[in-house]
């Protein structure tokens, strides 16, 4: 699996070329999801890096823009869930129907941001 390196002080362009390099036909064997199929966009949310988030929007797919992980979460019930503003736009610019996509539980993006 090809890792990502970035500078101390957390190179942003760095990490968004290297999401971009491994979106490929191939991705799946460059970047394995987590044990809850977490995608890369996923991480990036659950770890408040909203530029970083963006950056991998813009060069990725709509297949992974709206990929659900183990519990039906879509990045956008993330994004919602943990206050990720810049990113819940950016989502519904890119995949509005997310807006109305529940997860296993039924819950809405919407609600996630309530909870």
């Amino acid at each position: 699996m090809e890792e990502i390196h970035t500078s101390r002080d957390g190179d942003v362009l760095e990490v968004i070329i290297a999401c971009a390099n491994a979106n490929t036909p191939d991705a799946s064997s460059k970047l394995m999801p987590t044990v809850h199929d977490d995608t890369i966009l996923h991480m990036a949310i659950y770890m408040g890096k909203e530029s970083i988030a963006i950056g991998i929007m813009e060069t990725s797919s709509q297949e992974l823009i709206t990929k659900r992980n183990k519990f039906g979460n879509t990045a956008l019930h993330e994004a919602a869930a943990t206050g990720c503003v810049r990113v819940v736009e950016k989502l519904l610019d890119k995949a509005p129907d997310l807006l109305s996509t529940p997860n296993k539980n039924g819950e809405m993006p919407l609600y996630t941001a309530a909870c």
